[in-house]
């Protein structure tokens, strides 16, 4: 059970992880869109997805600076649809686990086991 329950909270924080991985270039995008800087349309919907009005910010930001050069940028997300992403079972995981710790003693207790042989001959009233 601890073997699983470490394991889900692994796994628990490599969402976030990933999560907060996304957010971090999120924000990249709407700077850079903010700066005037021509990004990949991809990028510009998943700004969009994320916020309206974050992306209404940023292009109303990039009106400003239009004048300036602009910067031409790949797309942040390209790595991550070219791997595949692998399934993670925790349940797998803790089953397949070894330990170092052995199993409990379960043989019986002296005389248990003749006064069970003993009411196994008498019928139940």
């Amino acid at each position: 059970m601890l073997v699983w329950n470490a394991e889900v909270s692994r796994q628990q924080s490599d969402v976030m992880q990933e999560k907060s991985d996304d957010m971090a270039k999120i924000m990249e995008v709407a700077r850079r869109i903010g700066k005037g800087a021509k990004v990949p349309a991809s990028d510009e919907k998943k700004l969009m997805d994320y916020s309206m009005e974050v992306y209404l910010a940023a292009k109303n930001l990039a009106m400003l600076n239009e004048r300036k050069k602009r910067e031409k940028y790949k797309s942040l997300w390209e790595d991550e649809d070219d791997r595949q992403r692998q399934e993670y079972d925790p349940q797998e995981k803790a089953e397949n686990a070894e330990t170092s710790v052995g199993l409990p003693d379960t043989s019986p207790v002296g005389g248990v086991d003749e006064i069970l042989s003993e009411g196994a001959d008498t019928p139940m009233e």
